[in-house]
């Protein structure tokens, strides 16, 4: 068996992707395929929303794997999200990123990739750099550049681009020339910071303010499609929608125990009624609730009376008080609940496996919620089940 070192594997990966981008061949057949990417933008502190805050942001790109390679992109950040310019100082400098030596201080965040090309996404550090040729004629502030240091196995990929304070207060990212790979997705994920240190981002405003913008975003494929979008930011403090979250234990005996919790929106009104839809597989016992069901409502208890089975496979809570509930939680206890036998088996089988704690039942299952306001919403959740 003739070993390959990894450096040349990592050449031999770079001339397959080359001999698949170049040719007549493979550009006529790049010609029939489509460019669908789509880019989504979130901050990932589920409270973080007020001015100065510095939220934690995550960028996704994702698109079919068999579309045209995406080998370009330009992202305009919102003015609701401005730059630490004080923390730009800290950066890689040539040497220390050719000896893969950059200073944490220089980490401005994380990055993956996934690709049929690896087993395991591409993973690694974003860094600060002072690398690249600056280009003095473009409008803005030029910053520091963008190294992203990714890597699976013996593949190593660097890519690097280009930070640039726009005149009006916006943050462009520009990455090109970007490896034609066929990607599936990539994931880039800004540090935040708490109490006014740390973070890339600072608040100017309340996030849920009018105010709030969108990224102006271009992706470009490898034959020269743009595909050019608004992208609103995803705020989870700003939603006025409830949470939701459920857990089942031993699914594999048949006599399971269910939690049900749900939360009120951040900016949503109290909850006045809950419904809860069990995933198949579970069904309620005929006249089981009565002895076997609880609910609390912001810590009281509820009335064995409001909590009633609509069907087979629906609980219901009402009667949450005059003025609503912020939290409710639904125990289905031991005995209410009769078990499939596939997903007994599906339990039986997690239950003797060596990663059960580490890939649990996934099971969808919904809540409906009624608002004081009148709103009503469904919640579409996966249910973790334990054997």
């Amino acid at each position: 068996m003739i070993h390959t070192p990894p450096a040349a594997r990592q050449a031999l990966t770079a001339l397959l992707l080359l001999l698949l981008s170049l040719g007549p061949a493979a550009a006529a057949h790049a010609a029939t395929k489509q460019f669908r990417p789509k880019l989504k933008a979130s901050v990932l502190d589920r409270t973080a929303r007020k001015k100065g805050s510095r939220p934690r942001v995550r960028i996704v790109i994702t698109k079919p794997v068999d579309d045209l390679a995406l080998t370009g992109t330009e992202i305009v950040f919102p003015k609701q999200l401005q730059p630490v310019i004080s923390l730009l100082q800290h950066v890689c400098t040539p040497a220390q990123l050719k000896a893969s030596a950059c200073p944490k201080s220089s980490q401005i965040g994380t990055a993956e990739a996934v690709t049929p090309l690896v087993k395991t996404p591409l993973k690694g550090p974003v860094y600060l750099a002072n690398t690249g040729t600056p280009a003095p004629d473009e409008p803005g502030l030029e910053l520091p550049y963008t190294v992203v240091d990714l890597q699976s196995g013996g593949l190593k990929l660097q890519l690097k681009g280009v930070l640039r304070l726009l005149p009006g207060g916006g943050l462009q990212s520009v990455f090109t020339g970007l490896p034609p790979t066929p990607l599936s997705r990539f994931t880039f994920t800004f540090f935040g910071g708490k109490h006014g240190k740390g973070g890339n981002f600072r608040a100017p405003f309340d996030l849920c303010s009018s105010r709030s913008g969108r990224l102006d975003v271009h992706l470009t494929s490898v034959t020269g499609i743009v595909r050019h979008s608004h992208v609103p930011l995803h705020v989870p403090a700003c939603s006025r929608s409830p949470r939701a979250g459920a857990a089942a234990f031993g699914l594999a005996g048949g006599d399971p125990l269910v939690d049900l919790n749900v939360r009120r929106g951040p900016r949503g009104a109290p909850l006045s009624t809950v419904r809860f839809e069990l995933p198949r597989g579970l069904r309620l016992r005929p006249g089981a609730l009565r002895g076997h069901a609880g609910a609390r409502a912001d810590g009281h208890p509820v009335d064995a009376g409001r909590i009633t089975a609509l069907s087979s496979r629906v609980v219901q809570v009402r009667g949450l008080g005059a003025r609503g509930a912020d939290r409710v939680h639904l125990r289905l206890r031991h005995g209410a609940l009769e078990v499939s036998s596939s997903l007994r088996r599906r339990a039986h089988h997690l239950e003797i496996s060596r990663i059960r704690r580490l890939h649990p039942l996934k099971l969808p299952a919904v809540v409906r919620t009624g608002q004081h306001d009148g709103r009503r919403t469904k919640l579409d959740l996966k249910l973790t089940g334990r054997a």
